[in-house]
């Protein structure tokens, strides 16, 4: 058996995870899952702020061939969030508050930098 090299794309998109977390929790925030499965969706970071319940979409992207990270949100992933989160809610029997909030970081295209957004409340 060999052994598993992940893409670069996957890679990166794990990387971008792992410092969404970092971030998330120096902002105070308590981790409670990554990658979280709910049904047919994915919860990119599942976190406590205060008594409120986040569901985190992480997005990254390099350069700015493709636009910015936080303008690559659309409305279906916007739609599957918010129904990953009322199946989240019912999963975890959730009666207080909770929001969505998007991560977006931007890799410079020489690869010597990185912009961190935090957008509360999508």
């Amino acid at each position: 058996m060999g052994e598993f090299s992940p893409t670069p794309k996957k890679w990166l998109g794990d990387r971008a995870e792992s410092l969404a977390a970092a971030y998330l929790e120096m902002a105070g925030m308590i981790i409670l899952e990554r990658n979280y499965r709910v049904a047919r969706h994915e919860v990119d970071i599942l976190a406590r702020d205060g008594a409120c319940l986040v569901c985190v979409e992480v997005r990254m992207r390099r350069g700015e061939n493709c636009g910015r990270a936080a303008e690559s949100l659309g409305p279906r992933k916007r739609m599957a969030m918010r129904e990953a989160i009322r199946l989240v809610l019912r999963e975890y029997s959730w009666r207080g508050e909770f929001r969505l909030d998007l991560l977006a970081l931007d890799w410079r295209a020489d690869g010597m930098g990185l912009a961190l957004e935090h957008y509360r409340g999508i």
